[in-house]
This record gives C-alpha cells, structure tokens and sequence, in this order.
C-alpha cells in the first residue's frame, strides 16, 4: 500500500509537468493517471493484493473519467518551484535545452 501512496504523490506532482506538453496530448496523459488511480483504487480495496487476481477497471468507470481528465488538461496549473525529481532530471534538462 506504501507504494499506491507514492504512486498518489506522484499523480499529483506530475500536473505542472503535464501542462507544460502540448494541448493535444494533455487529455489523454491525465486520463490515463486518472485510469491508473483507480486500478490502485481497486488494489487498496482489496488489501493490497495484486497478484491472486487482475484488478480491473471498467469501461463504464473509465468513460467516468474522461470529463476530469478534460477539464485538468484545460486548467490553469500554478507553477510548482519543486526541484525535479533525480530520475527525470535528463528529461527536464532535454527540455530546456541545458543537456
């Protein structure tokens, strides 16, 4: 369960880098999050286990997130002066042309 936790503050910390990418792709990056979350969701309900059975979202459930993820992608995301994480700093350097 440690690692949906983790897994949680970085859905949530990705939102300043998501904005900065192209309108175009923005949707589909947060729906998948927004997917991703809620097979955690269904892991956490089942107590963490993962393994003894496949944890499922449904389409009715995924097409339930599709307005969020619009919404996200369209919004105004203040400016987080986080220092970027040490496993994507290459990314972050590729972008601002510093690497």
């Amino acid at each position: 369960l440690r690692l949906l936790d983790v897994a949680e503050e970085l859905y949530a910390r990705s939102v300043t880098g998501v904005s900065d990418l192209p309108r175009g792709c923005r949707p589909g990056i947060h729906l998948a999050a927004r997917v991703y979350a809620a097979i955690g969701d269904e892991v956490r309900e089942r107590g963490g286990d993962s393994v003894s059975s496949r944890a499922i979202v449904s389409t009715g459930r995924k097409a339930a997130l599709v307005p969020g993820a619009l919404r996200a992608a369209m919004a105004s995301v203040p400016v987080d002066d986080a220092a970027p994480l040490p496993e994507i700093c290459f990314l972050v350097e590729a972008v601002n042309g510093t690497r």
